[in-house]
């Protein structure tokens, strides 16, 4: 059932249950032994804009398939007050942003509960269908490309020392390249300009 919650139950999800905190009026404690077919206990849902609807409750167990209107205490000892509700597929089409279900039993407290409802599905698969990565795209395909690019830089392309050791070779490798007799050349021209 992990799918059908997202923040509220998701829209036209169906099989939902959900658990039910039952409290006596007199002294506030929780209520134990209610079944199914007990006289005054009456179960709804009203959807946003609508009208009550009644759900027809039927036995249930605690780890049971679900079923519409399945209704079974949790456990009396452990979890007293608590009991399972199997909510009609009919309260969670789409069309409403919200549905309130109600259970009513003879002294005790009304449960009352707004549920939201999102149309929103949550992210399942590839994350390509999200980023508008064009049809049969795959994260592998992409990874391996990247891979082969790479494969041939070094180890180590941002090393210091291999950038300190290039700035000192640049400027001795251009000294070396000149020859001695441009720059002797030069030179004569340049102090026979400040001597004229």
């Amino acid at each position: 059932m992990a799918d059908k919650y997202l923040g509220g139950i998701r829209t036209g999800s169906s099989g939902v249950s959900i658990h039910v905190l039952i409290r006596k009026k007199g002294d506030n404690s929780e209520v134990t032994g209610l079944v199914f077919n007990m006289a005054g206990l009456v179960a709804s849902f009203c959807r946003q804009g609508g009208t009550r609807t009644a759900i027809s409750l039927v036995t249930q167990t605690i780890g049971g398939a679900w079923t519409s209107g399945g209704f079974a205490e949790v456990d009396a000892t452990t979890m007293p007050g608590l009991y399972r509700l199997d909510v009609p597929d009919a309260a969670l089409v789409a069309g409403a942003d919200f549905v309130t279900i109600a259970v009513v039993s003879t002294s005790n407290y009304t449960f009352m509960e707004r549920i939201a409802m999102s149309s929103e599905a949550m992210q399942s698969g590839d994350s390509f269908a999200r980023l508008g990565a064009p049809a049969g795209a795959s994260l592998a395909a992409d990874v391996a490309a990247v891979n082969v690019k790479t494969t041939n830089l070094p180890a180590d392309p941002a090393d210091a020392s291999d950038i300190a050791a290039a700035v000192v070779a640049v400027p001795a490798a251009v000294l070396a390249a000149a020859s001695a007799a441009p720059i002797t050349a030069n030179m004569t021209q340049i102090k026979g300009i400040s001597l004229n």
